[in-house]
């Protein structure tokens, strides 16, 4: 009786293993590397990629976002954001504290956002109209830190300039 049983588990795994491996191994994530071109042609039909965005550090701040298409699941696309590297700095020191002030809320605020992610689940035709970048679409169709970070982030930076400026 004890070997059934045990032949019927080895089976019943076999079969999840396969569930779970198969598809994917039949439809590997394609690794796009830096190549935006590549994965905005991957994205637009919904196919499996990966990419990791870089703004680099010559410019005023540096800026990494690995981000995975992870395919469909019925009529929407799957996505996973998550920042790896955020910072701001500035070649010269601003003059004038105001100004200081804005940097330093800046780069407290881009430090925050570093090493969070969201996944998204968005309906194809956005996608296919190129939309999914927009905030209400993150806020409607994205879960995970990454949503509160950037509300936050947007909402702080907006009242320090309001304070700044009055």
């Amino acid at each position: 009786m004890e070997k059934k049983q045990l032949t019927i588990g080895i089976l019943a795994l076999a079969i999840i293993a396969g569930i779970i491996v198969v598809p994917k191994l039949l439809n590997p994530m394609k690794d796009c590397g830096s190549d935006t071109d590549c994965f905005q042609e991957a994205v637009k039909n919904c196919e499996r990629a990966k990419i990791t965005y870089s703004r680099g550090e010559e410019e005023q701040g540096s800026f990494e976002l690995y981000t995975e298409s992870r395919g469909a699941k019925g009529t929407d696309c799957m996505f996973y954001f998550k920042v790896a590297k955020a910072r701001f700095e500035l070649e010269e020191e601003p003059e004038s504290e105001t100004e200081r002030t804005l940097l330093a809320t800046l780069q407290e605020l881009f430090k925050e956002l570093e090493g969070k992610a969201m996944t998204c689940k968005i309906p194809k035709e956005h996608v296919e109209a190129n939309v999914m970048g927009s905030e209400e679409l993150q806020k409607e169709y994205c879960t995970g830190p990454l949503v509160g970070a950037f509300e936050e982030a947007t909402r702080r930076y907006n009242e320090a300039i309001r304070e700044a400026y009055q």
